[in-house]
């Protein structure tokens, strides 16, 4: 197990774009945005700026970044994608600011879970409700097309790391 100050050398290696993501530190966002960042770039871990605002709630920073062109479905090593960040941490908010946006409630990380099913899983009984009236069975069209965006998004990860 590594320690603590290891984590920290491994995270001051992040570019800085990602680490003000972190924090929720929206000017330093901003100057990157304007610099030419690259609003989708990714961490070691597969983390984007996105998911490192919605997972430690930094509402604004979330808005700032879905501005400025970053991916709503992005998906780290795991599969795992901003909204079921959002639903693990119970972030009411952020899961709605995700929806509103278009994030795909359907999408299954490599362990065949949803966003839904990390809500139920860690108890977060405000955010269920809302992630079920989103959730809600779709047609058969709407199913062959998240099949789709569920085999692209795979298959995109698998090409990007390999």
């Amino acid at each position: 197990m590594r320690s603590y100050s290891e984590y920290l050398k491994s995270k001051q290696d992040e570019p800085l774009l990602l680490q003000a993501a972190r924090v929720g530190d929206i000017g330093t966002i901003a100057r990157e945005i304007l610099a030419g960042a690259n609003v989708n770039e990714k961490n070691h871990r597969g983390y984007s700026a996105l998911m490192l605002t919605a997972y430690n709630d930094h509402y604004d920073a979330a808005v700032l970044l879905i501005e400025s062109g970053a991916d709503v479905n992005t998906c780290d090593k795991g599969g795992n994608t901003v909204l079921m960040g959002a639903a693990f941490k119970g972030h009411f908010e952020i899961l709605q600011l995700l929806l509103k946006e278009g994030a795909d409630i359907h999408l299954r990380n490599f362990a065949n879970q949803t966003a839904l099913d990390f809500a139920k899983t860690f108890g977060r009984k405000e955010i269920i409700p809302l992630l079920e009236r989103h959730g809600k069975v779709p047609n058969i069209f709407q199913r062959i097309g998240h099949f789709i965006s569920f085999f692209l998004n795979q298959l995109t990860y698998k090409i990007k790391n390999t």
